[in-house]
């Protein structure tokens, strides 16, 4: 997608696109994913599990931060703070991603504690070995309506293979699972919108040719959903090739490539800086007996773990404030608090 302007909570704000997708096939569990931002700068956190949390809110005294305890291990990639993530993986193979959705709307508020949107996230992989209790958190816990801080979608898949996206609209949470979950993949669009728009394709029941190039977030799901419908079981090439290949088709101001390998448990990503693939695993010998949060920036050897730290997190979020105008503008005046509320319940 174009970057384009919109006005959200009154402020005019930067927009990228992202895509996502996920296979299914035999032994094979995946979830791939382009994230296109301002910056390619983050850490990737691993996060121990035994720990009591409360939620990140404002001084909006009106709602109740929610409150847990982890009860499994997560490796996430994040640009803002400790336990804000862009997205991950648990110990259990839960895979949570988002999106930006325009069209967004969270619930309104009750009686449930709450939570902003990304950290909605970093609750899921804590609590939830699969996706029906991910979908069933909803009955505990709520994204805040008034300080949701980002208008997103979600994307998931758990080891059991099942799949599904999650979104918010119109006041009420919609589930696409089993037989709604009709095509693999996510952009920017709404789910539903997304699978109307590619009924006028070519091979989708319509008479549009399959884009060639990224203009738009349905021609992004249109190009995926055709390459990833025609990819064989029995392809013997490697199918974390096939999935950077298909992410290479929709690239735009893509900084991150990030592919969950569900089936072996691996994380596989590069960086728009550099194209070598790097590989992470709950294995790996930094992180094994790990039960310490920990540090990778993304940008680093992925053998120069680093204790996590106040300081850290506090350089993490000043750094990306500095070089995203989109996400300066939502969180600049909060960027101290972001960063030392980890410190106050942990």
């Amino acid at each position: 997608m174009k970057k384009t302007m919109l006005s959200l909570n009154n402020k005019i704000k930067l927009l990228h696109g992202c895509t996502t997708f996920t296979l299914s096939s035999n032994s094979k569990l995946i979830l791939a994913r382009n994230l296109d931002v301002d910056s390619e700068e983050g850490f990737i956190f691993h996060n121990p599990n035994g720990l009591s949390k409360t939620a990140y809110l404002n001084n909006n005294k009106n709602e109740t931060p929610a409150k847990w305890n982890s009860k499994y291990r997560s490796i996430t990639f994040n640009q803002i703070s400790k336990d804000i993530p862009h997205g991950g993986i648990n110990e259990e193979g839960l895979v949570v991603e988002h999106l930006f959705l325009e069209q967004s709307q969270y619930q309104a508020q009750d009686d449930r504690p709450t939570l902003i949107s990304h950290q909605w996230i970093q609750y899921i992989l804590d609590t939830c070995k699969t996706i029906d209790e991910a979908i069933d958190t909803n009955s505990r816990v709520k994204i805040s309506r008034s300080n949701f801080k980002f208008p997103i979608h979600f994307h998931l898949i758990d080891k059991t293979g099942n799949k599904a996206i999650i979104e918010f609209l119109n006041g009420n949470i919609k589930t696409y699972k089993n037989s709604e979950y009709e095509i693999d993949v996510l952009a920017n669009c709404c789910y539903a919108d997304s699978l109307n728009g590619i009924k006028n394709f070519i091979g989708w029941g319509g008479k549009i040719a399959i884009p060639e190039k990224v203009t738009s977030s349905i021609d992004r799901f249109v190009m995926v959903a055709d390459t990833i419908k025609n990819y064989s079981v029995d392809d013997k090439s490697s199918v974390v090739q096939f999935c950077f290949n298909t992410l290479d088709k929709v690239k735009d101001s893509t900084k991150w490539q990030i592919i969950y390998d569900v089936s072996k448990m691996q994380i596989y990503y590069r960086t728009e800086s550099n194209d070598s693939i790097k590989v992470l695993s709950f294995k790996d010998p930094e992180l094994r007996d790990s039960k310490e949060s920990k540090v990778l920036s993304i940008l680093d050897n992925v053998k120069n773990w680093l204790p996590y730290s106040k300081n850290i997190n506090l350089k993490l979020i000043n750094t990306i404030c500095g070089k995203s105008e989109f996400i300066n503008q939502i969180l600049g005046s909060e960027k101290e608090s972001i960063a030392q509320h980890p410190h106050l319940f942990y």
